[in-house]
């Protein structure tokens, strides 16, 4: 199986991007580098260094607790395989997707939108179980984005062809917020948003590709 790659255009400026992004360093070397810098250039008054070495301390230990707060998989008897998130060719169904998330206790996190799987796990202050978006993880959000709503009607809906113009719009803040951060995994194979492909790019201004399966 092969993922097409998703090409992006804001119709305002008719500029064209590819919705695959690198992925940085790892959060928590990233997060104390910053951290330990800073800290280790202040020359300031003794207790202020003793507040702020505190800060940094629960700032560590914050991170490695959502890292670590689902360390028990959960046993499945039908297992997604894991290799396509390494090798970047998945092609999941909507319930493969939330299985991913308990089949590794929480140390894969992938999210869907628009039917294309980015890899969350970089950041499980945001996505795990514990995360300010949690209820995300596991699901396509294309339209919990586009809406700002966290029904739990919503969170399970693909439904798009009723969304508003300003409705789309946040959508397509969201598609490049999280396309300039996240890498693209696969695909998702049972995604349906009430409307065709080309009425979602016209609305979008994009060029998704129907997924392509062996």
């Amino acid at each position: 199986a092969t993922v097409s790659v998703l090409y992006c255009s804001y119709q305002q400026h008719h500029e064209r991007r590819t919705i695959a992004g690198e992925l940085p360093g790892p959060m928590v070397q990233v997060r104390g580098t910053q951290y330990t810098s800073l800290l280790l250039n202040q020359q300031q008054h003794p207790m202020t260094n003793v507040l702020l070495w505190t800060c940094f301390w629960l700032l560590v230990l914050h991170g490695t607790h959502y890292i670590e707060e689902s360390s028990t998989a959960i046993e499945d008897d039908d297992p997604v395989d894991l290799k396509c998130v390494l090798e970047k060719d998945c092609l999941l169904t909507s319930d493969q997707l939330g299985k991913v998330y308990r089949q590794t206790g929480g140390r894969i996190l992938l999210i869907s939108v628009l039917s294309y799987i980015f890899d969350v796990s970089r950041s499980p202050e945001n996505y795990s179980k514990r995360g300010a978006y949690g209820y995300l993880t596991g699901k396509d959000v294309s339209r919990c984005l586009a809406t700002m709503s966290e029904n739990e009607g919503i969170l399970g809906s693909h439904l798009l062809s009723d969304l508003s113009d300003e409705s789309w719009e946040e959508l397509y803040r969201w598609v490049t917020k999280i396309n300039n951060k996240y890498e693209v995994i696969g695909r998702l194979t049972d995604w349906e948003p009430g409307m065709t492909l080309p009425e979602v790019n016209d609305r979008m201004g994009l060029s998704i590709k129907p997924v392509k399966t062996q």
